[in-house]
């Protein structure tokens, strides 16, 4: 038995000899209590406070030692990522005023948060907005989607800090345990990497998840080191990922919340996804009247460039916190509004280092090399699939590119730095720590943001020009640095489509893939041309174009399945799939040529359209009840077949008369659409089809089968109801 369980069974039964005190106390009335008895009773809560106190020791150790972590890295993002503008000279005089202003600029930041539509893995739109710990307490296992700077880390710390209040005025409450997962190693189980992370705690963890006392926050799953993805969908495929699954099953009683991006996280039954809601406008506009208190022109300025400029990308970038306050900073400074978001994280990163150049802790001809050193450093930690590392390491990827061209898969040995090296690595480290570029987490070395680390990385890509075999290097690599890419090289769309000639086939599927990514409508006609090509580069054409979302695109990738290579080599159905959530990512836009698509004569061609339409949900469903009155027969029984799928309320009426449909096809595919949407509406007509209706569907089956099953199906969900 460790000392914490010693300590724990010891203040357990200094707790019941109280109570047995107490009580011997009590038998005595109005008489007086014994001398030595009362001296007990004066003693013994004393020793239960020892003893309390020497077992919240080690926790009130670790929650101190990650409040001051948290405090050394905000103080480091805050000099590149400045959060207010200061007031005025005069305004500062009155401490009280500022301080309001700052408590309201805040407050406008405070995130909205959304339950995830199972359909389409995007916020519910249908469902009332919920608070984050109250959710949390709800479902105990949550993952909190956002997109790369929407506030998911800002939310955890500030969760920790909260719990860590609550408990230090009341040490029964359950214990924040955040843990960073860049520092995960691919070994290491849950529970070592748990125990890693909480030395002060790594005898009693075990015990403390088992009884349910730890709120376990788990920070950044797109950040574990060597994450491991399917090489087809780029879907994550790491036994780490499925160990956070498995929580539910091996601690029951413990709450878990963890950031990671969208569709990256599938949990299973016992979790739940919960969206950061971008900023909405009114928020906006609050932040930047706050910002601009002394300019309310240039606050009206901004405003008006952004919503009636039509500027979508970037009002995109305003709806996200860390994107706004770069934003404001840019603003301010030039009057403009950048046209990507490279353009704001390089006037970040270069306001950040002429201020050390001002300061005369750098010089002015060094501002390039440090550019440069990061660079390398940021280039060598994504191909790595890295955010941290050690300081040794750091030191030879800051001088050398890790492996060679044209080797992609296994590096043989990392690179190391010299003696020398290492003294100019640490001059180097500190002057990007100095800037805010850079920061100490954990002992390990990290960009002070995700996006820091995927801008630098684009900059290198820049200079060196990637394009063909090196494609293959970054492939997997995080999302953002392609978009970052770019937005500082405004060829590289270019250049991507003109890949498409290389005679390297998988050269020309990375392209396409990576095009999708980047979202550049100037890729779309390409795109679509490549269709009709090669097997690879097709495929990869798909899954870009329902990435760009562009209209243009929803009848080639219809057509695409006629496409016989395809529709032969399709034996898993995986490329139908493909097709299907490219027209799902496009939108409700796809929905009247998939309605049309119905019509065609392909025999797979109405099966990808039902799907699509099934999975795009309610906004098909009064399309699709038009389409139960087609003249084609193959429309209204897809029709049917969609709104089962969809199982939407608003069909059962319409639903109900096509039961009298001339086509038995038609009838049977409505009798199972009735059943699967389950409303008793449809009793008594599904009961007298099941007794007149003999129109066969295949060589065992007939539709008064059907009938008999829907009939089951809405008998059962009454039963269930009750």
């Amino acid at each position: 038995m460790n000392e914490p369980e010693n300590l724990q069974n010891a203040l357990e039964k200094a707790r019941r000899y109280l109570f047995i005190l107490e009580e011997q106390a009590a038998a005595y009335g109005s008489v007086t209590i014994p001398a030595h008895l009362k001296i007990e009773l004066e003693d013994q809560p004393k020793k239960i406070a020892e003893l309390q106190a020497q077992l919240n020791k080690p926790i009130h150790t670790y929650l101190t030692r990650i409040l001051e972590e948290f405090e050394r890295y905000e103080d480091t993002t805050n000099i590149v990522f400045p959060a207010l503008k200061p007031g005025t000279t005069k305004e500062k005089k009155g401490a009280k005023r500022e301080e309001e202003r700052l408590r309201a600029y805040l407050s406008n930041f405070d995130p909205k948060y959304s339950p995830s539509n199972p359909e389409t893995f995007k916020p519910n739109e249908q469902a009332q907005e919920e608070q984050l710990e109250a959710f949390l307490l709800k479902k105990t296992r949550v993952a909190l989607l956002g997109d790369p700077g929407a506030g998911k880390s800002t939310a955890l710390r500030g969760l920790f800090r909260e719990y860590t209040q609550r408990w230090e005025q009341d040490s029964s409450q359950r214990i924040p345990l955040f843990a960073t997962l860049n520092r995960w190693q691919e070994t290491e189980t849950l529970l070592d990497f748990l125990q890693k992370e909480t030395p002060e705690l790594a005898a009693s963890i075990t015990s403390l998840l088992k009884d349910g006392r730890i709120l376990l926050l788990l920070d950044g799953l797109n950040e574990l080191p060597n994450l491991k993805r399917n090489k087809e969908t780029n879907e994550i495929n790491d036994p780490r990922s499925s160990a956070i699954a498995a929580l539910s099953g091996d601690y029951p009683q413990t709450l878990c919340l963890l950031s990671c991006r969208v569709k990256e996280f599938v949990g299973g039954p016992t979790w739940c996804d919960l969206h950061v809601l971008p900023l909405r406008r009114a928020q906006v506009e609050a932040i930047v009247h706050t910002y601009f208190h002394d300019e309310p022109e240039k606050a009206t300025q901004l405003i008006v460039k952004l919503y009636e400029g039509k500027l979508e990308k970037l009002q995109t970038l305003a709806e996200k916190p860390f994107y706004l306050k770069r934003l404001l900073a840019y603003f301010g400074a030039t009057g403009e509004i950048p046209a990507n978001p490279a353009l704001l994280l390089a006037y970040s990163v270069d306001t950040a280092i002429y201020d050390e150049i001002n300061k005369g802790l750098l010089k002015a001809e060094e501002r390039e090399e440090l550019k440069e050193r990061l660079s390398l450093l940021a280039f060598n930690m994504t191909e790595a699939r890295k955010v941290s590392t050690s300081q040794e390491q750091a030191a030879g990827w800051l001088f050398y590119l890790r492996g060679k061209p044209g080797q992609f898969d296994y590096v043989e040995k990392e690179p190391e730095a010299n003696a020398k090296e290492m003294e100019l690595a640490e001059i180097w480290l500190r002057h990007g720590e100095a800037c805010g570029l850079r920061a100490i987490q954990g002992g390990e070395i990290k960009f002070a943001h995700q996006l820091l680390l995927e801008y630098f990385c684009a900059l290198f890509m820049k200079k060196q020009g990637l394009i063909g075999i090196w494609l293959k290097r970054l492939l997997f690599s995080f999302d953002e640095v392609w978009l970052l890419f770019s937005g500082i090289d405004n060829s590289l769309v270019e250049r991507l489509i003109q890949t498409f000639k290389d005679e390297n086939s998988i050269v020309q599927r990375d392209a396409a893939f990576v095009l999708g990514k980047i979202g550049d409508t100037r890729a779309v006609e390409p795109l679509i041309l490549a269709l009709n090509d090669k097997e690879w580069l097709g495929r990869s054409a798909v899954s870009a174009l329902g990435n760009i979302g562009d209209t243009r695109a929803i009848e080639p990738i219809i057509q695409f399945l006629t496409n016989k290579v395809y529709y032969t080599n399709d034996y898993t159905g995986e490329m139908r799939k493909e097709v299907v959530h490219a027209l799902l990512k496009i939108g409700i836009s796809s929905i009247e040529p998939l309605i049309l698509a119905l019509k065609d004569d392909d025999s797979d061609m109405p099966y990808t359209a039902v799907s699509a339409l099934g999975l795009i949900g309610l906004p098909a469903v009064e399309p699709l009840i038009l389409a139960l009155k087609d003249d084609e027969k193959n429309v209204r029984q897809c029709a049917a077949r969609a709104l089962g799928e969809i199982s939407d309320t608003r069909a059962v009426e319409p639903l109900i008369l096509a039961l009298n449909d001339e086509k038995w096809l038609v009838r049977a595919n409505t009798a199972s659409a009735l059943g699967l949407i389950g409303d008793a509406r449809a009793l008594s007509e599904l009961e007298q089809l099941a007794q007149v209706d003999k129109g066969k569907i295949n060589w065992h089956s007939n539709v008064c089968e059907l009938a008999y099953w829907a009939i089951e199906q809405i008998k059962v969900r009454q039963q269930s109801q009750r």
